[in-house]
């Protein structure tokens, strides 16, 4: 069983480790409270918690990149791997085993309980304000203040059989009223497809301050009928315990610092966005007059509950790790899922979530048909939910460290030509969240690559002369003793 932590407990875990400053001072909602968060995330900076947040209500606060990554040493997965139940020092391959062996494992259904949630501050209907929640003006250029940026939205589907937990985009109108991202081909819009043909609007909960685990839930590419509830029980080991919503059918996680139970709207439309993205640009043609309308019936909170948001952009931030991470490891079962002997897959921060870079042992990849190789790889991937943001792919042997962005630079310069083959799927979906990919509707074709990196058949890798690989252990020891001592002296 691994035991994981509500939304205090893992930031009480964050102040031991370095990992979380509290602003105290009134922040700024209108763009200070997204610049911090950028600053912070863009240079490895602890994650930010806003205890006073202007024009918000009974001591609400607001959390920015919690799930980022840290430059601290040794620590630059430490609060993904703390949000998952793993030591701090986890390496990015023991994070993506350990969401492997969950994927792996048979779903486990959740248990309804009835306990205290704490959520004592209580709204209904027309009584409800969102905009005295401590939602932030992310961006300059944003189309306006979000409410749901990192929190999961729960629906189901009119026969019950599909339940739905994801993070989508919300962003406020006003009241008790919001415009949200419910894509057509996304869990969210064809579940709401199923409500609308009935006639009927669709039942919604919107959980925010979310046991961190819960995200990653939220926002991983799991299939269509997989119940993303199910999987973190089956990753924990325990069922996961929900309550019963008052408004509605739904079940709403105990520990949610936040929650509004409502509906989306089957017709009723309104403009959303544009919205800084995670690719780094804020691209006027993400706008959308097609988003449907969130009305919320009851808002419910805690004493000084904490709304998180992610302030997306140029890599890292939550949506590089955590549906980075999650589109690694979804890939990774899927392959070997397929009978593929694949060593490791990573999706590296910086490539934005377009890259996956999946690793072969040596041996293998010099004897297999490499075509074949290609085909089946970009065939397995590209043709699932995890695909859908990638562009590339890169195949390499298993002695490249995957998770290096330097030693992938250098191996996509030097072990790859385009004299070499390749597997080239055409116009194949994804997003179309900048000018660079031309779409409809938030869709783009395109052609994607998977780029082959390996020794040629029946070939083999010369020699790397890199410090770690080269060098016998005597050596290294000797060299790295001797560097020391000289600093020591420099510093003497």
């Amino acid at each position: 069983m691994i035991e994981t932590p509500d939304l205090r407990g893992f930031l009480n875990r964050l102040r031991e480790l370095g990992e979380l400053s509290e602003i105290d001072e009134q922040v700024d909602w209108d763009l200070e409270m997204g610049a911090i968060t950028r600053y912070s995330s863009e240079r490895g900076e602890p994650a930010v918690l806003f205890n006073r947040v202007r024009d918000t209500v009974d001591g609400m606060r607001a959390l920015g990149i919690h799930l980022g990554a840290s430059k601290q040493p040794g620590l630059r997965y430490a609060r993904i791997a703390v949000a998952l139940g793993l030591p701090e020092s986890a390496s990015a391959s023991e994070i993506v085993a350990a969401i492997v062996a969950g994927r792996s494992a048979p779903g486990m259904k959740p248990v309804v309980v009835d306990k205290d949630s704490g959520r004592i501050h209580v709204r209904y209907g027309t009584d409800i304000e969102i905009d005295n929640l401590p939602l932030p003006y992310i961006h300059d250029g944003d189309g306006g203040r979000y409410l749901n940026t990192l929190g999961v939205t729960i629906m189901r589907s009119p026969d019950g059989e599909w339940t739905n937990w994801s993070v989508a985009r919300v962003q406020a109108i006003g009241g008790n009223r919001a415009v949200g991202v419910v894509a057509p081909f996304q869990h969210i819009g064809k579940i709401h497809k199923l409500w609308a043909d009935r006639g009927l609007d669709m039942p919604v909960v919107l959980c925010m301050g979310v046991d961190p685990l819960a995200l990653f839930a939220g926002g991983g590419p799991l299939p269509d009928n997989v119940d993303e509830v199910d999987f973190l029980g089956a990753y924990t080991g325990r069922p996961i315990e929900l309550e019963q919503a008052e408004t509605n059918d739904l079940l709403i996680p105990v520990s949610a610092e936040l929650v509004l139970e409502g509906s989306i709207s089957q017709s009723e439309v309104a403009t959303e966005g544009p919205m800084g993205e995670y690719v780094g640009l804020i691209y006027q043609a993400s706008s959308r007059s097609h988003r449907f309308v969130f009305t919320f019936d009851k808002l419910a909170y805690r004493d000084n509950a904490i709304v998180p948001f992610d302030a997306a952009g140029e890599p890292p931030e939550e949506n590089h790790t955590v549906w980075g991470v999650m589109t690694a490891a979804e890939s990774l079962y899927l392959l070997r899922e397929a009978g593929l002997p694949i060593t490791d897959a990573w999706v590296p921060f910086e490539a934005v979530n377009n890259w996956l870079v999946v690793s072969v042992p040596v041996g293998f990849a010099v004897q297999e048909d490499q075509d074949a190789l290609l085909d089946r790889i970009g065939d397995v991937v590209f043709h699932s939910k995890a695909g859908f943001p990638l562009k590339s792919i890169l195949v390499v042997t298993d002695d490249l460290d995957i998770h290096d962005p330097d030693e992938l630079i250098w191996a996509l310069a030097t072990r790859h030509s385009h004299s070499r083959s390749m597997g080239v799927f055409h116009n194949e979906t994804i997003w179309a969240v900048s000018p660079f990919i031309s779409g409809v509707n938030g869709q783009a074709g395109v052609d994607k690559v998977v780029f082959n990196l390996l020794p040629p058949p029946g070939g083999t890798i010369p020699p790397r002369t890199k410090f770690e690989v080269n060098y016998p252990p005597a050596v290294k020891a000797a060299a790295l003793q001797k560097l020391r001592t000289a600093r020591d002296g420099q510093h003497a």
